[in-house]
């Protein structure tokens, strides 16, 4: 039975996203973004946006292009919920137009396509936008590069409609470069360098919809995430064209170190195995009061993955081995309807490259393994996206698990998830594989020199959580805890090591002081003051004063008290490395005053 838009209940975000949309349609502008994180609805805002202005006889059809056919079909599905006369366009009904004037005639209101389909055919499509009012539904605006062949095609379309709405919960591109469709402004951040951000009309962050969630009158939209970060180094040796032996190394170093980590995710290696074996136990954990969860393995590369799939079925523990496990890659056989299939099928862990990301929602993956050589912000955010979203099946306590490595990048990341959609536009990090595409990608061994031993070690465990790390000990605490006392074990491990640091008074870790590495005591103090800063916000949302914040504007609060409490505008390299430590004493002694505060209820 179709759903009428006047039956839809919104939450409480797109409410306020629909308002603040309609003030800026009415004010004669007709291009506008909303920025909402990964799981918070945005497919449902856009459908609902959709239903009312066609039944306000504001438009008469709607374009809607997606970067993926998974999530062109959710979109077509989606309208069709909604008694919407729906299309999903095929290459092959494409390929078997002649006439393509004949798109402006077509008796449907509502058309589903990608961004390449919009590329190979743009003048079709501006055709079809042109015929009657049209409103063009532009997801995940983060794939158009203003100035690259998909932006340059969504552009030409949107000359001919009546109204655009961009949609995405990471509007920037890797690259830094302006999205199409969207407006943009040029600021200098807090380390002093020149940088730009998207403006959104509307924006609700992972931290807004965690807030939210504290309400116990709201239904939840997302769930906590805790990273467990696993140190470790490898070396390698080449054999060089003199027939030399060189080797290289990589060390991540307590956290600090950086640069690829393809070598460390050697399958014939410790590390590897490790990290893997680390997300089995926890989802193997998780799977005691969650039977139904789910657990995805993120690879570098299709044949990286068919080895995890190998390791797992011959691993000698046969709680492991006896997983039900899934391989699904871009030459997987019926892999769309596969991913599809996962919410509802037998599934233990599901094992894939790049496939299970934006666009996919599988409510009951609960634990992720980020085996992946892939660092970018922008492909971290959307696959924790994954990992978050809230099932009505399960209560309050549900929350996710990431194991990641200790790459300095990816644990700048995790430290600011809650920011998501804020902390995103502002710091684009550069991949570390080449290229910047959606397609699976095949990241092969280096040929020459010829690669003849790697060793990569496995090192210490630790968590990050709410932008504050707890240490190995911490961490191995409370697991313990959870083995003795069934329990806990729905609960979070950073909630059970909040009570365990209030009851014996301690002050939070600090975090990544265990060894020599590359980067500079002033970066690594300006690192520690961010991650400050997101503990403070995090404890602040916790008392009722500020629970109902934004939180770009907790962040840029905390920030600016700290600034003033040292006498700085803002942190730059130009600030002492004795007034970044001054600054983290001052952070470090508002954490002490809130555990206190908030000790008394950790929940």
């Amino acid at each position: 039975m179709n759903t009428t838009v006047d039956e839809v209940t919104l939450r409480r975000w797109q409410t306020d996203a629909y308002k603040a949309l309609r003030r800026h349609w009415s004010e004669g502008r007709d291009r506008a973004l909303i920025a909402a994180c990964p799981a918070a609805g945005k497919t449902r805002f856009g459908t609902y946006v959709a239903g009312c202005l066609l039944q306000e006889s504001e438009i008469k059809r709607i374009l809607i292009i997606a970067p993926s056919v998974n999530v062109k079909l959710q979109w077509a599905e989606e309208f069709g919920a909604y008694g919407i006369n729906a299309r999903k366009v095929d290459n092959e009904t494409l390929r078997h137009t002649i006439d393509w004037s004949e798109l402006g005639n077509v008796d449907v209101q509502a058309i589903a396509l990608t961004y390449a389909q919009l590329q190979n055919a743009t003048e079709a499509w501006h055709t079809f936008a042109r015929a009657v009012p049209t409103l063009v539904i532009a997801d995940e605006i983060h794939h158009c590069d203003e100035n690259e062949a998909f932006g340059i095609a969504l552009d030409r379309v949107a000359e001919a409609a009546d109204r655009t709405l961009a949609l995405s919960g990471t509007p920037f591109t890797t690259r830094g470069a302006d999205l199409a469709l969207c407006r943009t402004e040029s600021f200098v951040n807090d380390d002093g360098r020149p940088s730009n951000r998207t403006l959104a009309n509307y924006k609700y962050s992972y931290g807004d919809a965690l807030n939210e969630a504290a309400d116990e009158r709201a239904i939840p939209v997302v769930r906590p995430v805790e990273f467990v970060a696993l140190d470790g180094s490898s070396r390698v040796w080449y054999r060089m064209a003199d027939a030399q032996l060189e080797c290289r190394s990589t060390n991540l170093a307590g956290g600090e170190g950086g640069g690829p980590i393809t070598d460390l995710l050697n399958l014939d290696a410790d590390y590897a195995q490790t990290l893997v074996v680390n997300g089995l136990r926890d989802l193997l954990q998780v799977k005691e009061d969650d039977p139904r969860a789910l657990g995805l393995i993120v690879a570098m590369d299709k044949g990286h993955a068919r080895k995890i799939e190998s390791f797992i079925a011959s691993h000698e523990d046969p709680q492991i081995r006896t997983l039900r496990t899934q391989l699904i890659v871009n030459d997987t056989q019926r892999a769309h309807e596969l991913i599809k299939q996962l919410d509802r099928d037998d599934t233990d862990c599901v094992i894939s490259v790049r496939m299970i990301s934006e666009g996919v929602d599988v409510k009951r993956i609960r634990v992720i393994t980020y085996a992946s050589n892939w660092i970018t912000q922008m492909f971290f955010i959307q696959l924790i996206g994954r990992a978050i979203r809230y099932e009505e099946r399960r209560d309050r306590l549900q929350h996710a698990r990431v194991h990641i490595p200790a790459h300095k990048d990816l644990l700048l990341f995790a430290a600011e998830i809650e920011q998501m959609v804020d902390a995103a536009q502002v710091r684009i990090a550069k991949a570390l594989v080449d290229g910047d595409t959606d397609d699976e990608v095949e990241c092969p061994e280096r040929t020459s020199p010829e690669k003849v031993k790697v060793e990569a070690e496995s090192g210490e465990l630790f968590m990050v959580g709410g932008g504050e790390t707890y240490e190995s000990d911490e961490y191995a605490e409370a697991q313990r805890l959870k083995e003795i006392e069934p329990k806990l074990r729905a609960m979070p491990n950073e909630k059970i090591m909040l009570v365990l640091r209030a009851q014996d008074r301690r002050g939070p870790a600090r975090a990544y002081e265990k060894s020599d590495t590359p980067q500079s005591q002033h970066d690594r103090l300006r690192t520690k003051n961010t991650q400050l800063v997101a503990q403070v916000v995090r404890l602040l949302r916790m008392l009722p004063r500020y629970s109902r914040q934004e939180t770009d504007r907790l962040f840029s609060k905390v920030n600016a008290d700290a600034n003033k409490a040292v006498g700085i505008s803002g942190v730059n390299e130009l600030v002492p490395e004795a007034t970044l430590e001054e600054r983290i004493k001052w952070l470090r002694s508002q954490i002490a005053r809130l555990y206190d505060r908030v000790s008394a209820n950790p929940a």
